[in-house]
């Protein structure tokens, strides 16, 4: 064995350099990949504008009328995200497929967005939406544990062309969805 090992030293140098090769080229771009939306690209302080993309967007709170019993141990955080282009109510900005907002505190995140009634037509009464592709100003409410002070609240958005309306029907539904581009985030702190 000892003469084989000393006879194939090589081996093991060319093994180590194509391992540094493909962690360098192939490995660390894809694990890169996953951590990019982790980072925000831009952070705007609270209250603040801020130019994304081409539209101004600004977060501030907004306090909704009681939509009945919360969740045990919870309460309901909301915002409005407005977004505009040139003076007029915006969605989201050219070459870029769909976005979504997510609340932070800390290390912890929500996502779910809050569904009741009272909710959506809260929406409905002061011209928001809550879908953040559709144009005009985006109400996020969601539910969070009491006690948690929302530090944050950060919009996901992911680089692509929009599909023409009336093509998204079931028969040319993607079964699975993969994306060139890492998705962007930018943060607006609370």
């Amino acid at each position: 064995m000892r003469r084989w090992l000393r006879s194939n030293w090589w081996a093991f140098v060319v093994i180590a350099v194509l391992v540094a090769a493909i962690g360098g080229t192939v490995t660390y771009r894809q694990w890169a990949r996953q951590l990019g939306y982790t980072r925000p690209m831009q952070t705007v302080a609270a209250g603040q504008w801020a130019d994304v993309f081409g539209l101004r967007w600004r977060l501030t709170p907004v306090q909704l009328p009681s939509p009945g019993e919360p969740p045990a141990g919870g309460r309901l955080a909301s915002y409005v995200l407005d977004r505009e282009r040139d003076g007029r109510p915006a969605g989201l900005p050219d070459g870029f497929q769909f976005c979504t907002a997510s609340m932070v505190e800390g290390p912890r995140r929500w996502t779910t967005t809050a569904t009741d009634m009272s909710v959506f037509r809260f929406a409905y009464q002061q011209h928001y939406t809550t879908v953040c592709s559709q144009d005009g100003p985006l109400l996020v409410a969601m539910y969070v544990p009491d006690g948690v002070a929302i530090g944050a609240v950060e919009v996901l958005l992911q680089p692509g062309e929009r599909p023409a309306p009336g093509t998204d029907d079931e028969a040319n539904a993607p079964v699975f969805t993969s994306y060139d581009e890492s998705p962007l985030v930018v943060r607006f702190q609370t």
